[in-house]
């Protein structure tokens, strides 16, 4: 399966939980006074899309083609309901997997076939997303446990395949509680 479920949580002061958890996750530092570090963001319009799916939504097969997704189907389906979000046919669902963690899906409203997003789960955690229905760029930002630090990424979803575009390391833990469309100014 492509998500562990192991869910971890931010701990604002390891002494409120004791010395034995103070090695679960970092705690949290007050920003230091730091130059703002600039993103170059790519010009959606550089990702074009087709054309815009205006047609009846196919909706996944989760009894046979994709039975991967079968756990996600409620949340998929009310998704996908809503008509495409991304890259003219496409809906990208974001899907919560507790404090801080979320994984997305990207589902293809034209023929119904789900698919994994490139990040998400407990290796980039407080994922934030930032994408359009009329292109096919996708910002993405998370937080790496593992170096304390908040990354943004851009992706061109081209002919169903994530196309890493640039990685772009933006600060420490603090810089990733802020909303992506902040980061991106």
């Amino acid at each position: 399966m492509f998500l562990r479920t192991v869910v971890l949580g931010v701990l604002t002061s390891a002494s409120w939980f004791g010395t034995a958890c103070a090695d679960i996750a970092p705690q949290r530092v007050p920003a230091a006074a730091s130059p703002a570090i600039k993103v170059e963001r790519p010009n959606a319009a550089d990702f074009p899309v087709q054309g815009r799916f205006t047609g009846k939504t196919v909706l996944p097969d989760f009894k046979r083609r994709d039975r991967d997704f079968n756990s996600f189907r409620t949340r998929i389906r009310e998704g996908m309901r809503q008509g495409p979000n991304f890259a003219g046919h496409y809906t990208l669902i974001q899907i919560g997997c507790g404090a801080g963690c979320s994984f997305a899906i990207v589902a293809d409203n034209q023929t119904g076939r789900p698919a994994s997003f490139p990040r998400g789960g407990e290796d980039n955690m407080y994922l934030d997303l930032d994408y359009s229905r009329d292109s096919r760029l996708v910002a993405v930002q998370w937080l790496s446990y593992e170096v304390n630090k908040c990354f943004i990424e851009f992706f061109d979803f081209d002919r169903n395949t994530w196309k890493p575009i640039s990685k772009t390391e933006i600060g420490d833990t603090d810089a990733c509680y802020k909303p992506i469309k902040e980061n991106l100014r």
